[in-house]
């Protein structure tokens, strides 16, 4: 094996070990990484194509066909990690960094102890650590970057031995239509809207604050 190819294999290793440690055991969302995963993967795809041009080891169609390969899964590569990387920013964007504007609204804020209990593209969904009745989690919905609504869950005593829950939904403004409050009551898996008066009673009668 040719030490070009010895490098490359090396490298292409040790970066995929690095993308992986850090990736799912730290899970870094830092620009200055995903930049220099763009530059790793550059090198991967398009070191060994430039090489092979220079020491003319095969035919031109050959080339041709792993060049338009080679740049369609750097594009791929390149969209998937910026998109990724944006992704990342929203959920931070409406995390903890988010909770002076919750503050301003009146809406619950995301306590210090808290932790992610999971993400998706369009949604973070944040869990107490010891959670025992009150606040017991927020999901947080967005769409292209912009916060669409918040649902937090409330735990309440159980009554009769069926269990409760109040779900309170702030709907974002959009256009011409003002933010929006909802109020759900549940009782053992039963929901039904109610008012606000009517939540604020039931808040207060379990002695929870809700925000």
């Amino acid at each position: 094996m040719k030490k070009i190819d010895i490098f490359f294999t090396c490298f292409t290793v040790l970066f995929a070990i690095t993308g992986l440690y850090l990736d799912i055991s730290i899970k870094s969302q830092s620009i200055y990484w995903m930049i220099a995963k763009l530059i790793g993967i550059s090198i991967i795809v398009l070191g060994p194509l430039v090489t092979t041009i220079i020491l003319k080891e095969h035919t031109r169609s050959y080339l041709f066909f792993c060049i338009c390969g080679g740049m369609i899964l750097l594009g791929f590569t390149g969209y998937n990690e910026v998109f990724k990387y944006e992704i990342a920013v929203c959920h931070d964007k409406f995390g903890r960094e988010f909770n002076e504007r919750r503050r301003q609204l009146g809406i619950p804020e995301i306590p210090a102890n808290w932790q992610i209990d999971s993400k998706r593209d369009d949604l973070t969904s944040w869990h107490g650590k010891d959670s025992i009745g009150g606040h017991e989690s927020k999901t947080i919905i967005f769409d292209k970057c912009r916060i669409d609504r918040e649902d937090d869950e409330y735990y309440l005593t159980p009554r009769d031995g069926d269990s409760r829950h109040m779900e309170v939904i702030y709907q974002y403004a959009e256009g011409n239509v003002g933010d929006s409050t909802f109020f759900n009551y549940e009782v053992d898996n039963n929901i039904s809207r109610i008012s606000r008066s009517m939540a604020d009673s039931i808040f207060a009668a379990e002695q929870i604050r809700r925000d």
